[in-house]
């Protein structure tokens, strides 16, 4: 009868391990996602779902994208331009995934109010959270090298996007920084893809898909943390080979 009892009683502390890990295995944090209508941020939205994570899609209209994307993620308004958006919507995060862009070359949805000025919000705020990890897509054509002063296209993008990323890379929080090629519209994980320093970028093209999947495996990628790097596609390379480029990248 003793035996039989404790059979049972391993056994029942048995299920409960078992339901605390496949409870812990299923939710690996809350991730904000800045941009996350965007035709990057909706395909990270549903990678992050896919692999367990708590997702929070910010948007200056949250009905209006549960009803394009449906209720499986939390939809908050924000609009990254305002700082006191940012407050109720950062509470609580792990990790903020950005990938904002510009909507006019001119104006208040232009380069400097929403690529500089709305990462800028962003970064203050999730230091303020003690946000763990930053992940930023930007552009293979920003960066350091190269004088953006000279290059008004696109309302001197690569010059507001530069100066978002210096002011992340500045800030203490742990970051990355992903600077993808020209987007295409392709299914991912087909192509081969060569991500590298952007001292060497030159005009490429990567789909949006294999976007989303660099940016969702550089959220907690220990050999991601604090780089910046290109992304586009290399067919002298096998598909699903970057994952191991990591490691090598050096620190812009």
């Amino acid at each position: 009868m003793k035996s039989k009892n404790l059979a049972t009683k391993i056994f029942s502390i048995a299920l409960i391990l078992v339901s605390w890990s496949a409870s812990a295995e299923q939710v690996k944090g809350t991730v904000l996602v800045a941009g996350a209508t965007g035709s990057i941020g909706r395909i990270v939205i549903g990678l992050l779902n896919d692999q367990g994570y708590a997702v929070r899609g910010m948007t200056r209209n949250p009905e209006r994208a549960a009803e394009l994307y449906g209720n499986d993620y939390e939809w908050v308004r924000g609009d990254v331009r305002d700082p006191a958006d940012l407050e109720p919507v950062m509470a609580g995060i792990d990790w903020l995934i950005c990938s904002i862009s510009y909507s006019e070359f001119e104006g208040p949805n232009s380069p400097q109010f929403v690529d500089y000025m709305g990462v800028r919000n962003l970064v203050d705020a999730a230091r303020r959270h003690g946000v763990k990890h930053f992940v930023l897509v930007s552009a293979g054509s920003s960066g350091p090298y190269r004088d953006h002063t000279q290059n008004p296209r696109f309302g001197y993008v690569a010059y507001w996007k530069t100066k978002g990323e210096n002011y992340l890379k500045n800030s203490g929080l742990s970051f990355t920084i992903v600077g993808p090629g020209g987007f295409l519209d392709e299914p991912g994980g087909v192509k081969g893809i060569r991500i590298f320093s952007r001292s060497e970028y030159s005009m490429g093209y990567i789909g949006r898909e294999d976007v989303a999947t660099i940016v969702v495996a550089s959220l907690t990628n220990p050999d991601a943390r604090n780089k910046a790097f290109a992304a586009q596609y290399d067919d002298t390379v096998a598909p699903g080979s970057w994952r191991e480029t990591f490691r090598t990248l050096q620190p812009e």
